[in-house]
């Protein structure tokens, strides 16, 4: 994927600088304000917080505390996204100039006070492990299921759309549009958009006309667009040497779900873009790996969701539940029954090494992705009395 040349690029002059002065304000001794993408670092949310973070802080002007991006994962985790370092790299930003979550630490920023204010990107519901700060969230942009986990007073847009990207580009569109005419921006915002919908694959239940608007705006259509498109997506799937480990850690999300943190559910998703039976076969310990990263994260509910195509191009997702031992045994057929009653048909698959207690699924309804099965979670662990006392004794 050749890259553009920048030198007459100024949105991509003025970023450069712009990350710079971020890593600098992070290392200094005053007020931030902190965008932060999700949990799961994907493409889609990387580039959100870095451009959104950008204009927040261009629109600041020299009075307000500098605007800074959160890449919301460990810097030695970056590289299990291929697909976000080969745009950012060949659009020349080294993970190197980008701040993750050991360079922006959010505790020691709220004990210095120097946390002026938190701006989330690509998700409403801050991560169980960071709800301290939620008392910061000042500003939400997103394109998942508004839960309203979050202050009254924070200004909010969220749409349901394919991506997060969209929304980001809506954005600069109306305050920003001269910045519309980097090559740099285009290929960035597009880049989130074609991934996250699939190339504008309305069969996939994921784009609409905004997408569609904003891909056409930032030249999301022809031969570039498509040829960037096939690159990035085969990065984000060539995955199958990648160990039982890092599959579950590489599109990672947990919640705290149905009450206050210390006394709800701690349910956690790994998505991962292979057929869980070829993991499952590849690995035949992936059981333990899979109760270690349960024990590692503290978890209730570990929820695995596949998702590949076959040699005929046709599309498949799977659902495979990995309870805590502590659960009883009846919480996976009362979760199996609930998805099936709110609009989420599954029917049993065979799949080997997984601990005991555990059973697999393919979804039948293939348009389901995680950001549309996390709301049947939140409903069904809100009916469910609290995992201490739902245990076995």
């Amino acid at each position: 994927m050749a890259a553009v040349d920048r030198n007459s690029d100024v949105f991509y002059l003025e970023l450069v600088q712009y990350l710079e002065r971020s890593r600098a304000a992070v290392q200094g001794t005053g007020a931030v304000t902190v965008v932060m993408g999700n949990e799961a670092a994907d493409l889609d949310s990387c580039v959100s917080a870095i451009t959104y973070a950008f204009l927040l802080d261009r629109e600041g002007g020299a009075t307000s505390p500098p605007v800074v991006p959160l890449i919301n994962i460990p810097r030695g985790d970056f590289v299990l996204r291929p697909d976000a370092v080969t745009l950012l790299t060949s659009s020349r930003l080294e993970a190197s100039a980008l701040l993750f979550e050991e360079e922006v630490d959010l505790s020691a920023l709220k004990h210095a006070s120097r946390l002026a204010q938190l701006v989330l990107v690509d998700h409403n519901r801050i991560a169980s492990r960071q709800e301290q700060y939620l008392p910061h969230v000042v500003e939400i942009v997103d394109h998942h299921v508004d839960e309203k986990m979050y202050p009254e007073t924070a200004k909010t847009h969220i749409a349901l759309v394919g991506s997060c990207c969209t929304l980001v580009a809506k954005a600069f569109q109306k305050r920003y549009p001269q910045a519309l005419a980097s090559p740099t921006l285009r290929r960035l915002l597009k880049a989130g958009i074609l991934l996250d919908s699939g190339y504008l694959d309305r069969s996939k239940g994921r784009t609409t006309d905004l997408d569609e608007e904003m891909a056409e705006l930032l030249g999301g259509r022809g031969e570039e667009a498509r040829a960037l498109h096939k690159e990035l997506n085969h990065q984000r799937h060539d995955i199958s040497a990648m160990p039982t480990w890092d599959l579950l850690r590489k599109d990672y999300k947990q919640w705290a779900l149905g009450g206050p943190e210390e006394g709800a559910w701690q349910v956690g998703v790994s998505s991962i873009g292979m057929d869980l039976l070829q993991m499952a076969l590849k690995d035949p310990n992936m059981s333990s790996t899979c109760s270690v990263w349960s024990s590692k994260c503290q978890l209730d509910l570990l929820v695995l969701m596949g998702s590949y195509s076959d040699s005929d191009k046709r599309f498949f997702r799977q659902l495979a539940f990995v309870p805590s031992p502590n659960c009883k045994p009846s919480l996976l057929p009362r979760l199996v029954a609930f998805f099936q009653s709110n609009g989420v048909p599954v029917e049993p698959i065979d799949l080997p090494n997984l601990p005991e207690g555990a059973a697999a699924y393919q979804q039948l309804d293939t348009t389901l992705s995680r950001k549309k099965i996390q709301p049947v979670l939140v409903k069904f662990f809100n009916s469910h009395e609290a995992p201490a006392s739902a245990s076995e004794s």
